[in-house]
């Protein structure tokens, strides 16, 4: 395998946060991390136990085959021509994906709009004992801490996007796109930073609104004797709450686990599959609440990270081809988005 790598945290440019802010994201940061390592080193702990076990079984059946008369080679030819048919017929399956994206952003763009013009609908500033808060913009640009892993002969190719490799404060959206070939994984985890300050004593509710818009791919090769290929995309998101108090000091509300928003994966056998989708599966946004989730007094300062965690992986026999995937989050209106998170307090 070869090393880890880590795109650091960025707090962007002009970000004026505060220490717990900071650590917060620095937090994150070194979680993803340490995930990331133990998720490759299942992977290399995995093909060290298949890989020599699918090679005998390969061997042994052109072994039987030479002595029957039987030429194995043509059965190698024929996992070929269909795993090159199954890429043409992915490449058809996403451009009808993408054009329906393109709708898509036009739609969710729209909405948009339509929330904040008629943003006193959603917020109820005040109705005692009840407050609700609309956070409409982060307080720093969103990092995205990426790693990556590849086999040998694999590959991985990254393209932070325009607005991913220039983040400003109040920006809602990460840009990604991504191929990775052979054996290889990928991890993204986002950090979405919103602040508020209680206005009075009460109960704290927290929900954010995730809005994921972009498109993938996943090809994997077929083998009858041999281990056929593995493509696999899997996004989550979920919400981590942080409190500081007037004296500094922060209080933390365990982490929960991510929230499915898609998975999908290639389910080859002897012959090859490949699927084309897009992340947001026809939804206009994915909510992820934390009822009542602590006491806050006034004057506390709320932190809200809203996170959104991509996997990639692809695995194959040889290290080297029949299984690719890619995905699209930076094309035009493309991206890991969080519109809003709403703060409710309530006696």
């Amino acid at each position: 395998m070869s090393p880890s790598r880590r795109s650091p945290a960025r707090t962007g440019r002009g970000a004026d946060l505060d220490a717990a802010a900071k650590r917060l994201l620095a937090e994150g940061a070194a979680e993803h991390k340490a995930e990331h390592a133990l998720l490759a080193r299942q992977m290399l702990d995995r093909m060290r136990r298949t890989v020599p076990g699918a090679r005998r079984r390969d061997a042994l059946f052109r072994r039987v085959a030479g002595r029957l008369g039987f030429d194995a080679s043509g059965m190698t030819a024929l996992h070929a021509r269909d795993y090159q048919t199954a890429k043409k017929q992915v490449a058809a399956q996403r451009q009808a994906v993408r054009a329906q994206l393109r709708r898509r952003v036009v739609e969710q763009q729209a909405l948009l709009r339509h929330v904040l013009e008629n943003r006193d609908r959603f917020e109820r500033r005040s109705s005692n004992p009840v407050t609700q808060i609309c956070v409409w913009r982060t307080s720093a640009p969103p990092p995205a801490t990426l790693e990556t892993d590849a086999g040998s002969g694999g590959s991985v190719d990254v393209d932070p996007g325009m607005q991913s490799a220039n983040p400003v404060a109040g920006t809602n959206r990460v840009t990604l796109s991504a191929v990775c070939r052979g054996v290889c994984l990928v991890t993204l985890r986002t950090h979405h930073l919103f602040e508020s300050t209680a206005p009075h004593d009460g109960v704290l509710s927290v929900s954010a609104f995730f809005a994921p818009v972009g498109s993938y791919s996943l090809t994997a090769a077929g083998g009858c004797f041999g281990a056929h290929g593995l493509s696999l995309l899997d996004l989550r998101a979920r919400v981590k709450i942080r409190v500081r108090n007037d004296a500094g000091d922060i209080i933390r509300a365990p982490n929960p686990g991510f929230s499915l928003i898609v998975h999908d994966q290639t389910d080859a056998g002897c012959e090859a599959d490949a699927r084309a989708g897009a992340f947001d599966l026809n939804a206009e946004a994915f909510e992820a609440s934390r009822p009542r989730v602590m006491n806050v007094l006034s004057g506390d300062r709320i932190l809200v990270t809203a996170q959104y965690n991509l996997l990639v992986s692809t695995t194959t026999l040889d290290g080297t081809s029949g299984a690719e995937a890619d995905f699209d989050l930076s094309s035009a209106g493309h991206g890991l988005n969080v519109p809003v998170v709403l703060m409710t307090v309530e006696d």
